[in-house]
């Protein structure tokens, strides 16, 4: 057991005395045709958000024209059906009671 040991400590100094690689002095920089691809990316990016605005202020126009058309109506937004908007039960008036009059003496 102890030889096992002591091989296994001899055998694993080489990979404990090895130095951690230095950075080189020269900061690492993108090539020209990582910057081009990202700057494509970037771009693609503001292209969709832009056509995703117009896309959602589209919908919403619909929606709004909708509304004015048939008003007691919604569309669901998760089936695109037309249904009835439900209509909330009016609440009795509460009747406060009124407040005694103090008794005549």
């Amino acid at each position: 057991m102890k030889h096992w040991l002591a091989f296994f400590l001899l055998a694993s100094m080489p990979a404990f005395a090895q130095e951690a690689p230095k950075p080189s002095a020269a900061p690492i920089q993108l090539t020209t045709t990582e910057r081009i691809a990202l700057q494509s990316c970037e771009s693609a990016k503001q292209d969709l958000q832009k056509r995703w605005q117009e896309i959602m202020q589209q919908e919403q126009t619909i929606l709004v024209e909708f509304h004015a058309a048939h008003p007691g109506y919604h569309v669901n937004s998760q089936t695109f059906a037309v249904e009835a908007d439900q209509v909330k039960p009016a609440l009795p008036k509460a009747t406060t009671p009124k407040p005694a009059l103090p008794a005549k003496k």
